[in-house]
């Protein structure tokens, strides 16, 4: 049902949510589900689609990428967040998305990625 699908912001709100890109389902491109879950739009601008549910860009940095993701696979202790000691996996944007238009997020592009402190993936 359309009034239930994508229900983000109450989810975020009663549970400890986390999530990911979805592969194979959607591409696996995290920004892209960034800018719908901030939006509340398709890629092609179609919306916005249950306003209300929309989250802000430091929500879904939380259940994407920082400590409900690493608490949902019992790993809090070894990352969620850059801390001595901890698994540095993170990754480096051509834009810093709390700043930005948040229509301009789906345009971010990934600079660099690191896996455990090294660089695996570099665009240039």
């Amino acid at each position: 049902r359309a009034k239930t699908s994508y229900n983000f912001n109450t989810l975020f709100n009663e549970t400890t949510m986390s999530n990911g890109s979805d592969c194979p389902v959607e591409l696996p491109n995290v920004l892209n589900g960034i800018y719908c879950a901030v939006t509340r739009k398709t890629l092609d601008g179609k919306g916005p689609f249950l306003p209300n549910q929309a989250l802000s860009v430091k929500e879904c940095n939380t259940f994407l990428s920082q400590e409900n993701g690493a608490y949902a696979s019992f790993e809090e202790d070894i990352k969620g967040d850059i801390a001595v000691g901890k698994d540095a996996d993170f990754v480096l944007l051509s834009d810093n998305l709390l700043d930005i238009d948040v229509n301009k997020i789906k345009d971010v592009k990934v600079l660099n990625t690191f896996l455990d402190g090294k660089c695996v993936y570099s665009l240039s």
